[in-house]
């Protein structure tokens, strides 16, 4: 009997690699361990910028968000190292306090997250570029939104240019 024609099961192969060898972590992504659980972000931070998105079904972006994401930085001339990148449906403490604490921003942009959906104790709409504890905020529509409407896209522009004096 060969072995090239050894058929095994998807079962029996989970089975015989349910211990890893290494710890693996995606390039880029960060992680430090909370009271709740794993807090998660992609990008090194080294400007203090945090940008939180709110995808359901995905780690932080989906592909094409991320693209447009990365084109918008690049336009404001950043790029993924000088962020944090995070997804608010993946986050343990939703609250920002505890995100505030962890990733200390000089810079919140809450793309397609709500004002509540992290506790702050302000409102304001979208595209208003709003101090509040030492740290500005800018609040937007979810990035799928924004590629889609140029008039928001706009907007959006303007309220960066401002916050990064392009």
């Amino acid at each position: 009997m060969s072995l090239k024609k050894l058929y095994l099961p998807p079962m029996v192969i989970a089975d015989l690699y349910k211990d890893l060898l290494i710890e693996w972590k995606p390039e880029g992504l960060e992680t430090e361990e909370t009271g709740n659980g794993k807090f998660r972000w992609l990008g090194e931070n080294l400007k203090r910028i945090t940008i939180l998105v709110n995808q359901r079904d995905t780690a932080i972006l989906t592909d094409r968000c991320y693209n447009f994401l990365v084109d918008i930085l690049q336009a404001c001339r950043l790029n993924m190292s000088d962020i944090a990148l995070a997804n608010l449906h993946q986050i343990p403490e939703k609250n920002y306090i505890a995100i505030n604490h962890i990733l200390d921003p000089e810079i919140v942009l809450l793309l397609g997250v709500e004002q509540q959906d992290i506790g702050l104790p302000i409102q304001f709409p979208f595209f208003q570029v709003q101090r509040f504890n030492n740290i500005t905020y800018l609040s937007s529509p979810g990035l799928e939104l924004l590629e889609q409407d140029k008039a928001l896209k706009s907007r959006l522009c303007t309220s960066l240019k401002t916050i990064f004096s392009l």
